[in-house]
C-alpha cells in the first residue's frame, strides 16, 4: 500500500525511486549448509572466471552467484539466462524502433532426495561434536541425509558477512579443523542397527514406500578429534 502511494506521488520527489530487490534466504540455517551452500555477491574472482567461460554477459542484471555446495554446482541450471532487446535510437537517445529482443529464461528447479526430518534429526545428535554422517538407501541410492557438523548459518554470507560474524566463526574452536582423525564405517544392513544408529522410524505409512521393514540404509560417519 505505501509502495502504491509513493507511486502515484513520485513525481514530488524528483531523483527519488522504488526498486524492488530479491534476496536469497535460507530457512532451515545451519540443517543444509553443506549440502545446498549459499549464493553471495560476485568478486573479483567470479567476474575473472565468468569472462573467460563466456558467461559474464548473462550476469549483467544480478549480483550475486552460488558460491558453495549445490548452489555452485548447478548454478548454470539455477541462473537460468539474461534477457536482452536491441533497438535502434536517434542522436538524442530515444528510440526509433526495436530491431531484437530475447526474452529471459527463467532457472529451473532442483529436487533433492534429502529427508529434511531425518536430516534436521541427525543434526540435533552430533550438536557440539565435529562429525560427519550420509544415510542413503540402498534400494536405489539416493542420499536421504548429508550432515557435516559443525556448521553454521549461509544466510550470513549472502550480503557479504559483517568483519565481526567472520571473526566469530574463524576464533570458535568447533570450527578449526584438525589433521588428527578418528575414522568409523558402519553399514547399517538390516532396520535394527540403524534404528540404534540413528533412531530412524518407519516409512512403510509413506504413500510413495512399500511397507517393506524398518529403514532400510547404509550408515557411514566419521568423527574428528579437536587438536
Amino acid at each position: 500500500m505505501q509502495v502504491a502511494r509513493f507511486a502515484v506521488n513520485q513525481y514530488r520527489f524528483p531523483g527519488v525511486e522504488v526498486k524492488g530487490y530479491k534476496r536469497r534466504y535460507y530457512p532451515y540455517n545451519s540443517a543444509l549448509t553443506h549440502v545446498i551452500g549459499y549464493v553471495s555477491k560476485i568478486n573479483d574472482k567470479d567476474v575473472d572466471r565468468l569472462d573467460k567461460e563466456g558467461k559474464l554477459a548473462n550476469y549483467a542484471s544480478t549480483h550475486d552467484i552460488g558460491k558453495l555446495g549445490i548452489e555452485r554446482y548447478y548454478e548454470d541450471v539455477l541462473h537460468g539466462q539474461t534477457g536482452y532487446e536491441e533497438v535502434e535510437v536517434n542522436n538524442r537517445g530515444r528510440v526509433i524502433r526495436q530491431l531484437k529482443e530475447v526474452p529471459p529464461q527463467a532457472g529451473r528447479d532442483i529436487y533433492l532426495t534429502l529427508d529434511l526430518k531425518l536430516q534436521q534429526y541427525i543434526e540435533t545428535l552430533l550438536a557440539g561434536s565435529r562429525a560427519a554422517v550420509v544415510v542413503t538407501d540402498p534400494r536405489t541410492g539416493a542420499i536421504l541425509a548429508l550432515v557435516s557438523t559443525p556448521s553454521y548459518d549461509p544466510n550470513l554470507f549472502v550480503d557479504g558477512i559483517s568483519s565481526k560474524d567472520y571473526s566469530a566463526l574463524l576464533n570458535d574452536r568447533t570450527h578449526r579443523w584438525s589433521t588428527e582423525q578418528r575414522r568409523g564405517l558402519s553399514a547399517g544392513v538390516d532396520g535394527q542397527t540403524v534404528r540404534r544408529r540413528l533412531g530412524a522410524e518407519r516409512r512403510g505409512d509413506h504413500p510413495q514406500h512399500q511397507p517393506l521393514r524398518p529403514r532400510l540404509v547404509a550408515v557411514a560417519w566419521l568423527r574428528e578429534t579437536l587438536s
